[in-house]
């Protein structure tokens, strides 16, 4: 850090990593019980590896999109809760399940929660089916939405932007080269033009 203050002066703030830099130490340093923030320095790769420079761009491209899925998903969440929780509430009071999966909304939300990210899914299912034999359809219905729907969902979007990212920088790239081709072209023609006036 005193290097490069030393080197840039008041022009390291200038750049934007190196700002980074130095409110990360300055942070790590007045408040030595979060040493942990200098581990946020291992962002500056990012500038310098320019796949991972694509896949940021990428991520930073799709927060609107996934904005709008996670959006999806809240909804999903809260119908689904409601509907679980009005199905199956009095099944722990009754004591036909072990423990108590379905009684509130925020306990209902938990367990969707839980099942959304296949943790012992088929024991929760399978202890309702004892005393409802249709439901496994809402288990499974919820599954496929909120597993392989919505998770799909956002691993298309990424993928989608990552690979539009990568089109343009290659397209980047292609343009650099015909200009290059055409600077080759132009210094070719200048020098002939030079030797057909000097021949003159």
């Amino acid at each position: 850090l005193i290097f490069q203050f030393g080197h840039h002066g008041l022009n390291l703030f200038k750049h934007g990593w190196l700002s980074f830099d130095f409110f990360v130490i300055i942070l790590s340093w007045a408040f030595p019980t979060v040493q942990v923030v200098r581990s946020f320095r291992c962002f500056r790769l990012f500038s310098r590896v320019e796949f991972m420079r694509h896949v940021m761009v990428a991520l930073f491209g799709v927060v609107p999109k996934l904005g709008i899925i996670a959006a999806l998903l809240l909804l999903m969440f809260y119908i689904f809760g409601v509907l679980f929780t009005e199905m199956f509430k009095n099944i722990y009071e009754d004591g036909r399940t072990s423990e108590d999966y379905f009684s509130s909304l925020g306990t209902t939300l938990f367990t969707l929660f839980q099942c959304m990210t296949i943790a012992g899914w088929p024991d929760i299912a399978r202890e309702v089916m004892e005393t409802y034999e249709w439901a496994w359809l809402p288990f499974v219905t919820w599954i496929v939405l909120s597993k392989f729907t919505m998770i799909q969902l956002i691993i298309a979007v990424l993928c989608q932007s990552l690979a539009h990212v990568s089109n343009e920088a290659s397209d980047t790239q292609e343009d650099k080269d015909e200009i290059s081709r055409l600077e080759e072209k132009i210094e070719l023609l200048t020098k002939n033009i030079k030797t057909l006036v000097a021949s003159r």
